[in-house]
């Protein structure tokens, strides 16, 4: 796993908008803190704080946020095929946790990690990023589990939100 750009806690200007038609040259990582607008890949997403998304490197997308400033956090990324194959993110989906505080956590110490001098920063990195993926899919298998257990068979979708949905 290699970090190409990574930003923790970070605020954007007022009318803060991103818009990149070709996608992005390497994997986007965003933890959403502030409510927003994404579209990726011509589908329109609203998006509450707490939510996540892996954009896969290529995919059109753009997003802006819905009040004077937008704060979240953010790494650009790429993965070995192997990495690819054992962490199989659910790529230009949002994935809406709630309480992303861990994962804000894990981010801060892998920035920390990126601009030092450490020797062991890369091993350090990548675990990180790994134990920030346990929580990810932990939070989303305990979503998927209580759905089962309110609506029996009815499989609740928990991964994508609905195109053109109005943020709150």
């Amino acid at each position: 796993m290699e970090i190409k750009y990574i930003g923790y806690n970070f605020t954007h200007r007022e009318k803060f908008g991103l818009s990149r038609p070709d996608g992005a040259k390497s994997n986007v990582f965003i933890n959403v803190k502030s409510p927003a607008k994404f579209v990726i890949d011509g589908k329109e997403i609203s998006v509450n704080p707490g939510s996540i998304v892996f954009i896969k490197k290529g995919t059109p997308h753009s997003y802006e946020y819905n009040q004077c400033y937008g704060t979240d956090d953010w790494f650009h990324f790429e993965l070995s095929p192997e990495e690819e194959e054992i962490f199989s993110l659910p790529y230009d989906n949002i994935i809406s946790l709630g309480d992303t505080s861990l994962i804000s956590f894990f981010i801060a110490k892998m920035q920390y990690e990126y601009y030092g001098q450490n020797e062991n920063k890369k091993r350090k990195i990548n675990l990180y990023f790994e134990l920030m993926w346990l929580e990810i899919k932990e939070k989303m298998q305990a979503y998927e589990s209580l759905a089962l257990l309110e609506y029996g068979d009815l499989k609740a979708n928990i991964t994508v939100e609905k195109a053109g949905e109005k943020c709150l």
